[in-house]
């Protein structure tokens, strides 16, 4: 969660929110970061009148991005080695318990059972409460951009895979002055915190992409996304 002087950008877990955050603490002056991927809820109240700042991107690249990611750890978080077996399921069977979290209780009270009760400032910051608010038949990418912009003020949502332009078209909208401050870097830095993986396309057999495209289906509908 980063404080700006006219915006308020949420920090969307695996979504480019890396990328955006540096940019706005390198280049636009008296920005602050107050926590790590805190959703709206958490924002003081001094600042709620801001607009909001967001990031999504296509959950079956999210899916493949997730599970490359904390593949390649040497300490994947709690929330893979539950829905991976502590890595003895691929991403298929992995893939399908993460999609399945809401409605299989076992696998989510042992979740949450395991979390704390407060945020802290590393890694997914799920807190027992938010597993407890889970909506049945929910994918877990949808959960998490719920969690993240409910009840959020004057919400822009820019899509990660165009996220260069659109970030620079908002900040033109929003103080041209930004604009300058920071056409180098979009034009330059390089994507951040990224992980090593093929095409998602090809993690994907026709049964687990169709149980994205149910479990997450309000969402990509809300942004066109497709497999």
């Amino acid at each position: 969660m980063v404080i700006c002087p006219k915006f308020v950008f949420l920090h969307m877990h695996k979504s480019a929110g890396t990328f955006v955050n540096r940019m706005l603490l390198e280049r636009i002056p008296y920005s602050k970061q107050i926590g790590y991927h805190l959703p709206y809820s958490e924002l003081p109240t001094v600042y709620q009148r801001l607009p909001v700042l967001g990031t999504v991107r296509n959950p079956w690249a999210y899916y493949v991005s997730w599970f490359s990611f904390q593949s390649q750890m040497a300490q994947p978080n709690l929330l893979f080695n539950l829905v991976s077996n502590y890595r003895q399921q691929g991403f298929e069977q992995s893939i399908t318990n993460l999609l399945t979290l809401s409605d299989n209780s076992q696998l989510r009270d042992k979740l949450m059972l395991s979390l704390p009760e407060q945020f802290q400032n590393s890694g997914l910051n799920l807190i027992r409460s938010d597993i407890e608010s889970m909506q049945t038949d929910s994918g877990f990418y949808s959960f998490l951009y719920q969690r993240m912009y409910k009840g959020a003020n004057s919400l822009t949502v820019l899509p990660a895979e165009n996220l260069r332009d659109s970030l620079r078209h908002y900040l033109e909208q929003t103080d041209p002055f930004l604009v300058e401050r920071t056409t180098d870097y979009l034009q330059q830095a390089p994507r951040a915190n990224t992980s090593r993986h093929k095409p998602y396309r090809e993690y994907y057999s026709t049964e687990l992409s169709e149980l994205v495209a149910h479990k997450d289906q309000t969402l990509i509908q809300k942004y066109h996304y497709q497999f």
